[in-house]
């Protein structure tokens, strides 16, 4: 999982030596993550885990604004930098408690979560549910992974059709067809 100071990755595993931890059941998760001030509380001890560090000047003395939420002006240079500047969740109107929770629900979830799943468990419109779970998928994509290649096997794939769209000749071979695919 991705809470509570938890590795990410068996890869960062072996290189930090820290086990990867379990996932957590609803309970645990509301306990750790029941108000903004506990997920902006994460949020900052994820980006800057040795405090805070301007990202334009280095200096790690800031001041927490209270005009903006979970923003820190840097006392050097006065930059102002959001503990959700450069994340899925920048410029959002949403609460952080919304996007972890939506977080949690697609990571623990064994089939994978819709957006019309997620609009009923967490009572927002249908738009930013899709939105929701558009950026989290895309956050969730490893950019170093590597493209499927020679037989990949898979378990009960359907393609739906028209019959008046496809061949005779066609139809034969679908009946013949079996689990497994041939990518280049």
């Amino acid at each position: 999982m991705w809470y509570a100071g938890v590795v990410e990755s068996p890869f960062e595993a072996a290189a930090t030596g820290r086990a990867m931890a379990k996932g957590r059941s609803l309970s645990q998760f509301q306990e750790t993550f029941p108000d903004e001030a506990s997920c902006a509380a994460f949020l900052l001890e994820r980006r800057w885990p040795n405090g805070f560090v301007c990202p334009r000047c280095g200096e790690r003395r800031a001041a927490a604004l209270k005009s903006r939420a979970h923003t820190y002006e840097c006392l050097a240079c006065k930059r102002q930098t959001s503990v959700i500047a450069g994340t899925a969740m920048h410029r959002s109107k949403l609460p952080l408690t919304a996007w972890f929770w939506a977080a949690h629900l697609m990571a623990t979830h064994s089939n994978g979560m819709s957006a019309r799943q997620l609009e009923d468990q967490l009572g927002v419109a249908y738009k930013t549910a899709w939105l929701l779970t558009q950026k989290l998928r895309r956050s969730m994509v490893d950019p170093d992974r590597e493209p499927l290649e020679g037989v990949v096997e898979f378990d009960q794939t359907e393609i739906p059709f028209r019959e008046g769209d496809m061949h005779s000749s066609s139809l034969a071979m679908r009946a013949k067809s079996s689990s497994s695919a041939l990518l280049k």
